[in-house]
């Protein structure tokens, strides 16, 4: 009797704790997924509310984020650099830069272009006649712009900009994955061909209808316009009850409207210093190494500074005005708001007029979405943010047939689809 009750007492001692073990990990996994499906539910909801979005076209979207590493943006080894005229000041300008800021003189030289040296090549690309005609024309006048240093063109950089992109489900429970193939550029060859698409766009409104109903012409025929590819961060801080924004200076709005309107915490475009950074050891451009320099840049936050979490990529999109890619990610800041504004950074004035906090929250978002006074893909971008949060920046319950089917169709997508699939 008292030997069975030995036993007994030994099979609990042995094995409640690995059931334990099993259990919690099990009601984990399952906390998570549950997350990942209300977060999911909610977006299909509301996007179901929203009206369509006007200033930005979404390429693709992820509930929470996407699954990023440092194969994520890939170089494809192409060059897209123009050259500024000769015989204007250039050539000056580029000795004044000799030394410790070689990487921003300007590109004397054939033009160079995906392979070739001459711009029929984008008239081949794109499909576009007297495309070659505007692109002369708008390098002149860049060029005095930036000789005369307006409209916040002072210097040049070596940058990249968008050759494709892919995206992906991956997994049992279909999270986001995104890959982007990117090619060499330069600030000077992207304020020529942004003036270039603009004036495409005002003389053919139907130029940007059929890129939203066609986002494959991107890839296939309109990427020497996408010279760009744009951070755009939102930053909480103080346990995430808070979340800091910024007024955008006219500097950074280069000729965009937004001057002056409230933008995202910090905007960095993509450039060749980031293979120069590198936090681990992968010789690639990385968003965690744009990252971690635009908030050294524009906010004063220390490469290596440990309150400064990851960033979490969560929309790829285009900015119609502009024909600009973006992307919209947050990150997290293990300390007050007032920590961060105070900071001493580089860029600060360059950048943004003001930099402040809001409350996270379901009345402080409803306010400041409401209130038209930030930048339009900039509000775009916090509604989302907001989405994948819980915050309700509308006045509508997520209750009813519709809702509860969202509900289904995520986990049904999550469950099944996958397994289907493959």
């Amino acid at each position: 009797m008292f030997e069975d009750l030995t036993l007994v007492k030994l099979a609990k001692e042995a094995f409640l704790p690995i059931v334990g073990f099993i259990a919690g990990a099990f009601w984990r996994k399952f906390r998570e997924w549950f997350a990942y499906i209300k977060a999911r539910a909610r977006y299909l909801y509301s996007s179901k509310l929203y009206p369509e979005v006007e200033e930005i076209l979404l390429l693709d979207t992820a509930i929470p984020n996407f699954i990023l590493d440092a194969q994520s943006m890939v170089s494809i080894e192409e060059t897209f650099i123009l050259s500024v005229p000769q015989g204007v000041g250039f050539e000056q300008r580029n000795e004044q830069l000799t030394g410790r800021r070689e990487s921003q003189q300007f590109y004397i030289g054939s033009d160079q272009v995906f392979g070739a040296s001459t711009l029929n090549k984008l008239e081949e690309i794109t499909g576009l006649k007297g495309l070659v005609e505007k692109i002369e024309a708008a390098r002149i006048a860049v060029a005095q712009t930036f000789l005369k240093k307006k409209d916040g063109l002072f210097f040049n950089s070596k940058k990249v900009g968008l050759r494709n992109f892919l995206y992906d489900r991956v997994g049992d429970d279909e999270r986001s994955r995104l890959d982007l193939r990117i090619y060499h550029t330069d600030y000077f060859t992207h304020a020529v061909m942004q003036k270039v698409i603009k004036q495409i766009m005002a003389e053919n409104p139907q130029f940007i209808k059929d890129v939203c109903e066609d986002s494959k012409l991107i890839n296939e025929r309109f990427y020497p316009f996408t010279t760009s590819i744009g951070l755009n961060v939102f930053l909480f801080s103080d346990l995430k009850r808070r979340i800091l924004l910024s007024r955008r200076s006219s500097h950074a709005a280069s000729g965009n409207s937004g001057a002056n309107l409230v933008h995202v915490t910090m905007n960095e475009g993509f450039s060749q210093t980031d293979y120069d950074y590198q936090r681990k050891g992968d010789g690639h451009i990385t968003v965690l190494n744009c990252f971690r320099r635009g908030m050294r840049e524009e906010l004063g936050i220390g490469e290596y500074e440990s309150k400064l979490g990851d960033v979490y990529i969560y929309d790829l999109f285009l900015v119609k005005e502009s024909f600009q890619i973006g992307l919209f990610a947050w990150a997290n800041y293990q300390g007050s708001a007032t920590e961060v504004m105070e900071l001493r950074a580089q860029d600060k004035q360059l950048e943004s007029t003001d930099l402040f906090d809001v409350s996270f929250s379901n009345q402080g978002m409803k306010e400041l979405l409401t209130d038209n006074k930030m930048v339009p893909y900039s509000r775009v971008g916090l509604e989302n943010l907001c989405r994948i949060h819980g915050l309700e920046t509308t006045d509508f319950k997520m209750l009813g047939f519709d809702y509860y089917w969202c509900i289904g169709i995520a986990i049904y997508g999550s469950l099944f689809k996958r397994r289907r699939d493959s």
